[in-house]
């Protein structure tokens, strides 16, 4: 089971990548699920059961490098979305 807290942070990255597909940074979370080299299945049950399905800290790490997510909003949810 995930805790509390690692649910809410899966929640926002996952509302992060919604985000950067209506900026239109990305195509869709198909697109990611590629750049990350899984199976977009994978991503679909993170999204669809963050209290069972862990999400890996290198994906945090992708959006916040490549898309200026803010690593500080997507694991406390204080501050904004982006950093730039």
């Amino acid at each position: 089971m995930v805790s509390a807290e690692g649910q809410k942070i899966t929640q926002r990255f996952f509302e992060a990548v919604e985000a950067l597909i209506s900026r239109r940074d990305i195509r869709g979370q198909k697109t990611l699920s590629n750049e990350l080299g899984i199976d977009n299945s994978i991503m679909c049950k993170l999204k669809k059961e963050p209290e069972i399905f862990t999400l890996k800290p290198e994906y945090i790490h992708h959006i916040v490098v490549k898309y200026n997510v803010s690593a500080q909003w997507v694991i406390t949810g204080r501050g904004k979305m982006f950093t730039k």
